[in-house]
């Protein structure tokens, strides 16, 4: 059992090989579905969404697209110029890969825009590209909405005040007074221990939580809480019209919002498993080792496809008599027409065991042949076929099954 399973394996390798690897992409997908939690997505409806974020830009004239492979692509957004374009990215909930990161960080060098919001999440190394930070120790008020949790932040722009509401923030690290343009109140202080206490030594003071800066040709425009373009708090106190105006002064070029969706989790099977292909095709093709690996497997490919394609059998000169199929003579019911299928079985097995082409074959003679298939029982089949009666058929099937050359 163990040496024909082997054996449907060999003849069966290429799809075997397929088959492994949709499976590694479907497991890679359910990993991706079942682990985390599904929010921050421009295109869910949920309260933790930012659907009505994306609505509010598509209402004010911006077009919006979105990434779900890889953020390598970003610079292949549907033709729109780097400074014409911004690249949304709320919450990153898995890391960026190095090249990744190059990717984003090249994006934003060469003109394009980059809004970033995080908190607790893997956005530190992205940040850090452009010497900012995320201090990830969440930040409590005095001043705020429902619980110290929602802390109010005071924000100002040209000339005008807004007061923001904030979900659960932290703060900002490595901005400057000038770059910042949201802090909190003065009577917040960090949890620096996490336990979500105030302690004697967490003092109070304003922190940053909203900044922009100035990178190269591009900006980058950072943020501590994607909670504040969450669709449960979008529509709270000035939340709205300060992102809108602040967005205007700072992407005053911006013809298109992408979404970076790669760092989200899917809201089915199907869409992580596709996501989860899709990554790997791109980075694979990004990327000169995939790109080796990939013509590797493409000519082992070919060259198993090649072992695995029989060549015709007048000019196969080897023994495979073994091969030679009388399923089709196996009933005990034999019709007429049998005793020319029977007759042809065997002149094919004498064929094989003599290595000859068609042509040569039918110019042996008959002696020859006779001596060659050595069994005188056989020898009314092939001289005479139709005086074969049809009881015979049974056993002359058998003698034709396990005739070999002597």
């Amino acid at each position: 059992m163990l040496s024909s399973a082997r054996e449907r394996l060999r003849q069966h390798r290429l799809r075997a090989a397929a088959l492994t690897v949709v499976g590694i992409i479907a497991i890679a997908g359910l990993v991706d579905f079942l682990t985390g939690v599904q929010q921050l997505s421009a295109y869910s409806d949920d309260w933790r969404d930012v659907s009505q974020f994306r609505g509010a830009l598509e209402k004010a004239g911006y077009p919006t697209s979105s990434i779900v492979s890889t953020p390598l692509i970003v610079d292949s957004s549907e033709g729109v110029p780097p400074d014409g374009r911004v690249l949304v990215i709320m919450g990153v909930e898995r890391p960026y890969l190095p090249n990744e990161l190059d990717a984003i960080v090249r994006f934003v060098s060469e003109g394009g825009c980059l809004l970033l919001s995080d908190d607790f999440g893997y956005g530190n190394p992205l940040a850090t590209r452009f010497s900012l930070g995320f201090s990830q120790r969440r930040l409590y008020s005095d001043s705020f909405d429902r619980n110290p949790s929602f802390p109010k932040l005071n924000a100002s722009m040209a000339g005008n005040r807004y007061t923001l509401i904030a979900d659960r923030p932290c703060a900002l690290e490595r901005v400057s007074d000038q770059e910042v343009d949201a802090w909190t109140s003065v009577d917040t202080w960090m949890d620096e221990d996490g336990d979500g206490e105030r302690d004697y030594s967490e003092q109070s003071n304003p922190y940053p939580v909203v900044a922009h800066r100035g990178y190269h040709n591009g900006m980058v425009v950072i943020c501590s809480d994607p909670g504040l373009f969450i669709n449960d708090m979008w529509g709270r106190a000035d939340n709205f019209n300060f992102f809108m105006d602040y967005l205007g002064r700072y992407f005053p070029q911006a013809r298109r919002f992408i979404f970076d969706e790669t760092r989200h989790k899917p809201d089915h099977l199907r869409e992580g498993g596709w996501r989860t292909g899709m990554m790997l095709e791109v980075l694979t093709l990004n990327n000169i080792w995939g790109k080796a690996t990939l013509a590797v497997l493409a000519l082992l490919a070919v060259f198993s496809g090649a072992l695995l394609v029989r060549p015709p059998a007048e000019w196969r000169h080897e023994d495979t008599l073994g091969e030679i199929s009388l399923h089709h003579l196996s009933s005990a019911r034999f019709k007429a027409e049998d005793r020319g299928r029977l007759r042809a079985a065997l002149l094919e097995k004498v064929r094989i065991s003599l290595s000859l082409h068609p042509d040569e074959f039918a110019a042996i003679e008959p002696e020859r042949l006779r001596e060659v298939i050595a069994d005188g029982r056989l020898e009314p089949l092939v001289d005479k076929p139709n005086s074969v009666s049809l009881d015979d058929m049974d056993w002359l099937t058998d003698l034709v099954r396990d005739w070999r050359r002597r």
